[in-house]
């Protein structure tokens, strides 16, 4: 995500800690640059062993009242 410095965090231990700033983050950054949307839910399960996390973002499309999420997978190439 833009502006969401989530690559930087890649590089940190793989705690609670961790995912509640990927967290804070990712709303950050939607809240900021995606009016059109209410965030409900930021899933994060961390795969330590493969260097990666799993991240399912909830939302609801404010304009026609629709529920959705995405899901992306970060992981740290080096």
């Amino acid at each position: 995500l833009l502006g969401a410095n989530l690559t930087a965090l890649l590089f940190e231990p793989a705690d609670e800690i961790t995912k509640s700033r990927l967290r804070e983050s990712i709303a950050r950054v939607l809240a900021k640059h995606e009016p059109r949307i209410s965030l409900t839910n930021i899933a994060i399960i961390d795969e330590a062993d493969s260097n990666l996390y799993n991240i399912t973002i909830q939302f609801n499309i404010e304009e026609i009242n629709t529920q959705t999420d995405v899901s992306v997978q970060l992981k740290r190439l080096r």
